[in-house]
């Protein structure tokens, strides 16, 4: 076990990791609080070293009152540190000199307050008036602001152009003519800062010191000071203000303010700098604009995609083409870029055109299946570069070929036998059928890999199958997790095959009432939400309005297509089983405009338009387990909330008609009617009653 090494600091009270303890109780503080705690060691002595400055500049002051004007003046150890290292190296700053920093003038604000004589105010070196100074001037003597030049913004002058046109400080700085070279990369640009030695340092070579977040209370770069604390970019992100973006509508960080032209841009919709483009002529955003060779991103995002597919002939082959297209096709260039930085999968394109590698199933079968590559055999496939194929069924072929070569010979063969004549053979029916979903592909491979574990604990235990006893499966079924009940089908199996004698493995749930239920007027209030709250994304209203009140799963769900959807006499009715059910308003009209909203990407443009949940790889509908996080965002206990739905309409409803109308099987539908109480010799005279 691992110590707890966090803390509750006894000031703040937030529970942080263990910086320090105080100097008085020896009580745990944090970092933040520390550094505001002017009585450690560290703290007491820059306040010696300013209190000697000042008591030879005023040796009529106090010792106390000369402390308290320094702890007036800063907030934090940090703080401290610049002061004293100002007042130290040039005691003048203290006699009105307008050098002086704002820490500095605060401390002579406070000292005159105290009774200090020989200190004074800086002075404006325009009017020569005691007021807070900004570049050695007041503010009434500082430049006027003034229509800019260059962007036409009133703004005050920082330059001025061999005309003596006035020229603001942004447009100063963007002007290649006052760019220098960076002593650290060598390239020509802005510079932000300078070395010790006097050399420019550009941007993209400068680092931020670190600093101490308020928030976290580490020691991180700071990205935000607004509002009165400091925040690193990671907390600011997280507790920053947000609002809606002038382009893409979504509420998030603003990067780019408005201005005459453009609203406020969030991080995605404003990248880079606005420019023409020297190739295409249109105007947008560029790279390449320190160099003068403006590119904008979609052209340069034709450049990457070309040099990833080029092959050793210098050209393109043909049956890639429609991957260039796809790629191009993107309705926003940055995602195209970010792909091309960040996915795998353009490595596995870029050996493709080289020759290296096939372009097959079997070539990328034999590659790490990770996201990336999943993503990029529906890319091929969804342009015919590869042959349709059942991905589900591949997944558990995989994990059939992964476990067995991880066994002996001879439990090799069990284990495909009994993946090839079980489970393969279920998931097999089931896709033909259609009813082969993302869940019930996840179950057949756990089961196969529950099985692998069993015959390699049989092996290790120097057992074979055909020696299993009762005592062995109860052995393994009570020295792990319920996963291990999933042996079952395995030990039945074998028992077909009088591979092994008669074992019991109970299954679970089999005579277990549901629990963990909500109640009836709570579920019926999160339907009305569903129904009729505007701020909730359509999608998710429609998702969870099916769970609550149809009791759907959420494989289910993300299968429909629109082919589902129908219209008849001015009602919307949704095929969710062997008959199509009325959709009430606003429910139907919400089914009626599904997808409201394409998923962005490279395959953006390429999705099934079927799908009324379409999710982001091509031509796939959206993963249940997404579905499932978004609708536990809003609060909704997908599990529970159907399970009280099915519980409401099964004692509503006979068994055979809740299975045509929700789709489940006569058993499962009988035990839910069971389950409920209901009674089917009702059933006639209660819908004549209710209508």
């Amino acid at each position: 076990m691992t110590a707890d090494l966090s803390f509750t600091c006894s000031r703040c009270g937030r529970r942080l990791e263990r910086y320090g303890v105080g100097r008085d109780t020896g009580a745990p503080i944090c970092k933040s609080c520390y550094l505001k705690d002017f009585t450690v060691p560290e703290a007491i002595a820059k306040i010696d070293a300013i209190t000697t400055v000042v008591m030879t500049i005023e040796p009529g002051l106090r010792r106390k009152a000369i402390v308290d004007a320094i702890e007036a003046s800063v907030a934090t150890i940090h703080g401290l540190s610049t002061l004293a290292r100002q007042v130290t190296s040039d005691p003048q700053l203290l006699h009105g000199s307008p050098l002086a920093t704002k820490c500095v003038f605060r401390l002579i604000d406070h000292l005159i307050e105290a009774g200090a004589r020989n200190i004074s105010r800086p002075r404006c070196g325009t009017c020569g008036r005691e007021r807070p100074l900004t570049n050695s001037r007041c503010h009434s003597c500082a430049p006027a602001r003034v229509p800019c030049s260059r962007c036409g913004r009133r703004r005050k002058v920082h330059s001025r152009t061999e005309e003596r046109k006035p020229v603001c400080k942004t447009c100063h700085y963007r002007d290649p003519a006052n760019w220098q070279v960076c002593s650290s990369c060598g390239n020509r640009g802005r510079i932000n800062a300078r070395a010790e030695d006097g050399g420019a340092i550009c941007l993209a070579c400068y680092r931020q010191p670190s600093r101490t977040c308020d928030e976290c209370g580490r020691q991180r770069p700071i990205a935000s000071r607004n509002y009165g604390r400091a925040l690193c970019s990671t907390c600011y992100a997280r507790v920053g203000p947000k609002r809606p973006c002038g382009r893409c509508g979504r509420v998030r960080r603003i990067a780019k303010k408005a201005s005459a032209d453009q609203p406020e841009l969030c991080h995605a919709c404003w990248w880079e700098p606005i420019a023409v483009c020297i190739r295409c002529g249109n105007e947008g955003m560029c790279n390449g604009i320190k160099k003068g060779t403006p590119l904008c991103l979609r052209c340069r995002l034709d450049d990457r995609i070309t040099a990833a597919l080029t092959g050793p002939d210098g050209r393109i082959a043909e049956f890639l083409a429609p991957v260039r297209k796809a790629v191009l096709a993107v309705d926003n260039p940055r995602s195209g870029h970010v792909w091309m930085g960040r996915s795998p999968s353009v490595d596995v394109l870029t050996r493709i055109a080289s020759g290296e590698l096939a372009l097959s199933h079997e070539a990328l079968d034999r590659l790490r299946q990770t996201a990336s590559i999943v993503h990029l055999r529906a890319l091929l496939m969804s342009l015919g570069l590869l042959p349709p194929r059942d991905l589900l069924i591949a997944k558990i072929e995989r994990a059939v070929s992964r476990k067995a070569a991880e066994l002996s010979e001879e439990n090799s063969k069990v284990l495909r036998s009994f993946a090839t004549w079980s489970v393969m053979r279920k998931a097999r029916r089931k896709a033909d059928l259609g009813r082969l979903t993302v869940n019930g592909a996840k179950n057949a491979v756990t089961e196969i890999h529950e099985a692998a574990r069993f015959l390699s604990w049989l092996e290790c235990e120097g057992k074979s199958l055909s020696d299993t006893t009762q005592a062995d499966v109860d052995a393994w079924l009570s020295s792990g997790a319920k996963a291990r009940y999933r042996i079952r089908g395995l030990l039945s199996w074998a028992l077909r095959r009088r591979l092994c004698s008669e074992l019991d493995v109970a299954v679970l749930g089999a005579h277990e009432t549901p629990t963990g239920l909500v109640d009836h007027e709570g579920r019926w209030a999160l339907a009305r939400r569903l129904l009729h709250d505007d701020t909730i994304d359509p999608a998710d209203r429609v998702a969870g309005g099916l769970v609550v009140i149809y009791a759907q799963r959420l494989s289910n769900i993300a299968r429909l297509t629109r082919s589902d959807v129908v219209e008849r006499d001015n009602e919307i009715f949704l095929c969710i089983g062997k008959e199509h059910v009325v959709m009430p308003e606003p429910l139907g009209a919400l089914l009626r405009d599904l997808p409201w909203r394409r998923q962005i990407g490279i395959a953006g443009k390429l999705h099934a338009t079927e799908w009324l949940f379409p999710g982001r790889q091509a031509g796939r509908h959206q993963h249940p387990d997404y579905l499932r996080a978004r609708l536990s965002a809003l609060g909704i206990d997908c599990r529970a909330q159907r399970r009280a739905a099915l519980l409401q309409l099964a004692s509503e409803v006979p068994a055979s008609v809740l299975a045509d109308m929700l789709n489940l099987a006569p058993s499962t539908a009988a035990k839910w009617v069971e389950w409920a109480g209901g009674n089917w010799a009702n059933y006639a005279a209660d819908r004549v009653r209710t209508s």
